[in-house]
Formats: structure tokens, sequence, C-alpha cells
């Protein structure tokens, strides 16, 4: 799995990092490329955060998750989920930039796309007929 040599939280300790304040001298690193700018969503095992990638200057969602509080069996689903994205990221869905373990998170990077998430837009009330026929048309070009 690409990066888990290098790589970096605030701590090392397998706790997810606190998100970076303005005032703080040493940002949020995972895998010594990703540099948090602001946390999105943060549960007590997780984390979805916007980052910059050192490399290229993109923006990219980093998803982390606490090693330490994951069982071995969700540690190998989500490494086969991060090779099926890798799979579907060569078949015209959103690429996996990256992933891996690193300092006691499991990570995945993909590209930051503007817009509500999925989970907003039904929030917001069913999806219509026509826009589900798309979708489900978009994921099984994917998979063919």
């Amino acid at each position: 799995m690409a990066g888990q040599s290098t790589g970096a939280t605030q701590s090392g300790t397998g706790r997810l990092p606190e998100p970076r304040r303005p005032h703080e001298v040493d940002p949020i690193v995972v895998d010594g490329r990703f540099s948090v700018t602001d946390v999105l969503r943060r549960n007590p095992s997780t984390m979805t955060a916007a980052a910059i990638d050192l490399d290229s200057g993109d923006l990219v969602v980093v998803k982390a998750a606490s090693v330490e509080q994951l069982s071995r069996a969700t540690r190998i689903r989500l490494r086969h989920e991060a090779q099926i994205l890798r799979d579907l990221g060569e078949r015209g869905l959103l690429p996996l930039i990256a992933s891996g373990e690193a300092n006691g998170l499991f990570y995945l990077v993909m590209p930051r796309v503007d817009g509500r998430t999925l989970r907003e837009r039904l929030q917001a009330g069913p999806l219509g007929v026509d826009v589900t026929l798309c979708v489900i048309e978009q994921l099984l070009a994917a998979l063919v």
C-alpha cells in the first residue's frame, strides 16, 4: 500500500490530531504530503478533512481513522475498499490519490470536489428518478 513507510500526525500516538488553528506552528501533515487546512467532519475514531497536496498544490480530501480503535477485520476491509477505490478511479470515478497507514492512522486521499456532499443532497429530499438513473449509470459504467 502506498505511503506506509512515511507519514505524520502531530503526536504519532494513533489518535486523530486536533484541527490546526491559525496560531499553531506545526500543521497536521498526513504521510508527509497532505497538509490539513480544515476539518470537515469528526467523530471519536475518524476525521474527514480538506487538505492541500504539498507535491502538486491540488486540493484534496483526507479521510483518516485511528488504527488503534479499529478491529483487525475492519483494517482488512478498509485496505480492500482502498483497492476497490483505486480500481474504480481507473474507470472514471474519482481517483484514489493515496492510502496507507502512518503513525497510527489509516488514511484515504481523494480529489476535492466543490459542491454538496451526497449526505447533504439526500437530507434536502429524495433524488429524482432522472438523477438516480444517471448516478446508477455512472456507477455501473465504472464497475464494468
